[in-house]
């Protein structure tokens, strides 16, 4: 099918996909520089100097031609209709990388590696993750992950040991893991695209019409919401592989890099750590859209946010040349402080981040019985005409290429829903080259009125901050039903010095502990578990089994109402997925001080912010 048969909004979804492959293609381009020299390094001590030439010379052509196509694609400027043949040719590109990649890693594969270098096949791990890394385009992300890694497989499987038939197996579960993950990141992305096309189509239509009917804002709010519940069934799955690779990532951090090794290691952290984020602000959102987060409304100095925001924000602001000044108040507002405050913070990071020179305002003023709080800012401004779709999910000014680092496009989208919920108003006044000023308002306190206390601390820094050696020789039990989690729990809690029993349900813990000689010190569950059975069912049975008030942490990715509501109603501590080692260790920690002074740690969090529950 030719492009210009497709329906417009196919022509529109592709030419997003590309920009965000043209993002990926110079994401790439330094990820193989960097893996290339380390990697036919590596080769020398293996190959003859004809061979080691032969893979830099493929390498470099490889390079070279990512190169050529990202400068062709910003020369040409294709029009959609030209999407889908840019399309075929970079995954084509791929292809050919993972060709080259995968087959050049096999050759590197050998018995001795696996006992006297065990960095080689992680570090292809951390590469494959690293490549594919916010790539939202499917086919592309097949034609590299199978040619990369089944090599690598295969090799594995003809040395035969049990070493490599266990590393065989751990990355024939992570190609498995890549495949279906990057198939519904697609989907995800593909779903909000289509919202947001829509989104403009009705707002042209109703502009036509000059007016809005209740029926259109119904079906609106029931796409959004529908919207929100899709991304809260996809990230449960979507967060699985992407815990899997922090605590893999957790692990490697344990051992002392060759120095060449540390850049790739750093550049796969920081993918994670982007991941991560996207994940959590949509969890964020789907959260606010499905009316889980119930404000809690005090009366409290707003100079509290405001000094705060001038310590998080003012060394930033200094850093990169700006002026940066939070003026003091002394009024007593009537809102939810967390919530405030996380508003304000995005404010105040867009107006970081977009402002290239001059300086930042943070301050407030009276209106009657309201004050507004506002960030102001000598930044490009915003033109008039895109005053409201930077609400909009994903859409970013000057950001085309959907540059990740220049953010993700929610933290107004995430403000919009924070202010509907506290019912505060947001005021946008800006003008292209002109700067812009953000302003909520936010109604004041009664005079006489007692302020409360604004101490508000999330749940990993209520479970408080100790090393691991609190954990050496304590027997862990980890139950969980993906196999790939279970694997990298074990190798992050052996490195602390545990003493670790893995299980895919309570039963299987059960029968497992019967060859241990004393009941368990911290019981870690994932919430959703094969069949019925959930984490508190099985906490509740293994407790029951030793007749102890064994710690115990839940560990989940679902993000529906339901199953927050059921997770809060059990009392115990819980974290979501993908989190870092540090949370997992300050967890840990807590549980077995806790345990010493028979106390307990309870999942409530004040702070939104934080980690969601």
């Amino acid at each position: 099918m030719s492009g210009n048969s497709l329906p417009s909004r196919d022509l529109l979804l592709l030419n997003e996909q590309l920009l965000d492959a043209s993002r990926v293609n110079r994401h790439l381009i330094f990820v193989y520089s960097v893996f290339g020299l380390y990697f036919c390094i590596a080769l020398k001590a293996y190959w003859g100097t004809s061979l080691l030439i032969g893979s830099l010379v493929a390498i470099c052509a490889l390079i070279a031609a990512h190169v050529v196509w990202n400068y062709k694609f910003w020369r040409a400027a294709p029009a959609p209709e030209l999407s889908a043949v840019w399309l075929n040719r970079w995954v084509i590109l791929r292809g050919t990388g993972g060709i080259v990649w995968g087959g050049s890693g096999a050759a590197l594969i050998t018995v001795a590696d696996l006992i006297g270098n065990p960095i080689i096949i992680p570090s292809l791990l951390i590469f494959a993750a690293g490549s594919l890394a916010g790539s939202s385009y499917k086919r592309a992300n097949y034609a590299f992950a199978i040619p990369l890694l089944v090599p690598v497989i295969t090799r594995l499987t003809y040395i035969g040991t049990a070493e490599a038939i266990s590393w065989a197996i751990q990355c024939a579960i992570f190609l498995s893991c890549v495949l279906g993950g990057t198939r519904k990141f697609e989907n995800i992305l593909i779903t909000s695209f289509n919202i947001r096309f829509e989104n403009r189509e009705l707002l042209k239509a109703l502009n036509v019409e000059k007016a809005i009917s209740e029926k259109a804002r119904e079906d609106a709010e029931l796409a959004n919401r529908s919207k929100s519940r899709f991304l809260a069934a996809a990230s449960h799955d979507l967060r699985q592989p992407m815990h899997a690779l922090n605590l893999y990532l957790g692990t490697l951090s344990g051992f002392d890099l060759p120095e060449r090794a540390r850049a790739i290691f750093g550049n796969a952290l920081q993918c994670a750590n982007m991941m991560e984020k996207l994940f959590n602000a949509l969890l964020e959102m789907s959260r606010l859209d499905s009316s889980t987060v119930t404000p809690e409304v005090v009366e409290f100095p707003i100079s509290s946010i405001l000094d705060r925001i001038r310590v998080q924000f003012e060394p930033e602001a200094k850093a990169k040349g700006l002026g940066f000044e939070v003026i003091h108040s002394a009024a007593v507002v009537h809102s939810d402080p967390a919530l405030i405050e996380r508003i304000m913070s995005n404010f105040v990071t867009n107006a970081i981040r977009y402002t290239k020179q001059g300086k930042i305002l943070v301050g407030c003023r009276r209106k009657g019985t309201q004050i507004r709080l506002g960030v102001y800012d000598t930044g490009p401004g915003i033109p008039a005409d895109a005053h409201r779709i930077i609400f909009e999910e994903f859409y970013q000014i000057d950001n085309p290429e959907r540059d990740r680092g220049k953010g993700l496009g929610l933290g107004l989208a995430i403000v919009e829903r924070l202010a509907r919920l506290l019912s505060v108003p947001i005021t946008l006044i800006s003008k292209h080259q002109c700067g812009s000023m953000f302003a909520i308002d936010i109604r004041l306190a009664i005079a006489d009125s007692r302020v409360a206390t604004l101490k508000r601390v999330s749940v990993v820094e209520k479970i408080g901050k100790n090393s691991y050696e609190h954990l050496t020789d304590k027997l862990v039990v980890v139950i969980d039903d993906e196999a790939m989690i279970l694997d990298a729990s074990r190798t992050l809690l052996e490195q602390w010095g545990c003493i670790v029993v893995t299980a895919a349900s309570k039963d299987d813990a059960i029968q497992k502990l019967a060859m241990q000689s004393r009941a368990p010190d911290v019981l870690i569950c994932d919430y959703r578990l094969r069949g019925e059975e959930n984490g508190v069912d099985a906490i509740a049975a293994l407790r029951d089994e030793f007749n102890q008030d064994v710690p115990a942490l839940l560990i989940t990715g679902d993000s529906w109402p339901e199953r927050i509501q059921e997770v809060l109603t059990s009392s115990l501590p819980v974290l979501y997925k993908p989190l870092q080692k540090e949370d997992l260790l300050k967890a840990l920690s807590a549980l077995i001080d806790s345990r010493h002074r028979g106390n307990s740690v309870t999942a409530k969090s004040q702070d939104p912010s934080a980690v969601p529950l």
